[in-house]
């Protein structure tokens, strides 16, 4: 009796419904899969599109617009299944809300603002997002340097330092320069307003130290106006110095360091900048008259003085420090 002929697996009527069974849902799913994603795709690209729109308004200075753009985006944006998206809206939302806080309600929006700010720190860890972490706590650095202003003082300013060192934890000289020298430029500031607390000569010399590390990345030559900013700063620490000890050589780097700032920030240019310089450039001379060449140094104070009030009625001149809250922006 002949053999049977042994029929294939792959011939099965069975095998063959199954395998038709199967490739049929799987090129029905493929074109449903294909839709779904180019969905997605698209509602990512509003998404982003619509945050870059905020961002845009916010910087050409229209914070109101752009906060309302952002709060209506954060009802539309899960923490949960987008939570970059979502971490971007609330620093956005954070410096909406400090630019506010030059125009009106400081304390409140500065409030916002970092509330905004450490909502996205939730999200921006450093591990799996370096970059924002650190330029968030830059952010949180300045708020906290604006809010020191109010109230708080001490605590305000010792928190903006603990967030900029946070941010040099990423920003290092090698990859960062400039962010790094942002950074060290506003630590200065930072142990620089410390010093009038508590009137600590440590605290001057700690601010000292980060202004002349900043001065190493922000030469004259590439960024004039960050370098004599970084000296007018160094002029107005020596002017502290002078007030914690009697020493003449304090007063005379303080005169230096202000004619070094004068030579980028002009009257043409920088004309409030340029009357602020003169003022306590006239209070150096008029200090350092006390301990050498009267007559001379009391002529250098009243010129500077004269300088100074042909642009402005002054009550009290300081430098105006609000260009490095924005660095990061």
């Amino acid at each position: 009796m002949p053999a049977k002929k042994k029929r294939k697996w792959y011939t099965s009527p069975l095998i063959l419904t199954v395998i038709s069974l199967i490739g049929g849902a799987i090129l029905s799913f493929i074109p449903a899969y294909y839709f779904k994603i180019r969905e997605q795709r698209i509602e990512y690209s509003k998404i982003e599109n619509s945050i870059i729109n905020a961002e845009n308004l916010l910087s050409q200075g229209l914070p109101d617009e752009a906060l309302g753009k952002y709060q209506l985006l954060i009802t539309t944006v899960s923490r949960q299944l987008k939570p970059e998206f979502y971490a971007r809206i609330k620093r956005g939302e954070g410096l909406a809300y400090f630019t506010l806080s030059y125009s009106n309600e400081k304390e409140n929006n500065l409030k916002k603002a970092l509330s905004s700010f450490y909502d996205a720190l939730e999200i921006y860890t450093i591990e799996k997002y370096p970059e924002d972490y650190a330029r968030t706590q830059g952010y949180i650095a300045n708020t906290c340097l604006a809010m020191s202003e109010i109230r708080d003082r001490e605590k305000n300013l010792n928190l903006a330092i603990l967030s900029n060192e946070e941010a040099l934890k990423v920003y290092n000289r090698e990859k960062y320069p400039v962010q790094y020298g942002k950074i060290k430029l506003n630590l200065g500031i930072n142990y620089e307003y410390l010093a009038e607390i508590n009137y600590k000569e440590e605290y001057l010399k700690q601010a000292v130290d980060y202004y002349n590390e900043a001065l190493e990345i922000f030469s004259i030559e590439k960024y004039p106006v960050e370098n004599a900013t970084i000296k007018l700063n160094l002029a107005n620490s020596y002017m502290g110095f002078s007030e914690i000890k009697e020493d003449p050589g304090y007063l005379k780097q303080a005169i230096e360091y202000y004619k070094e700032a004068l030579k980028v920030l002009t009257i043409e240019s920088y004309p409030d900048d340029y009357s602020s310089i003169q003022f306590n450039l006239g209070l150096s001379y008029e200090s350092l008259a006390e301990y050498e060449d009267k007559e001379l140094n009391l002529k250098e104070a009243l010129e500077s003085y004269n300088l100074s009030f042909r642009k402005l009625k002054i009550k009290k001149i300081r430098f105006n420090y609000t260009l490095f809250y924005l660095w990061f922006a």
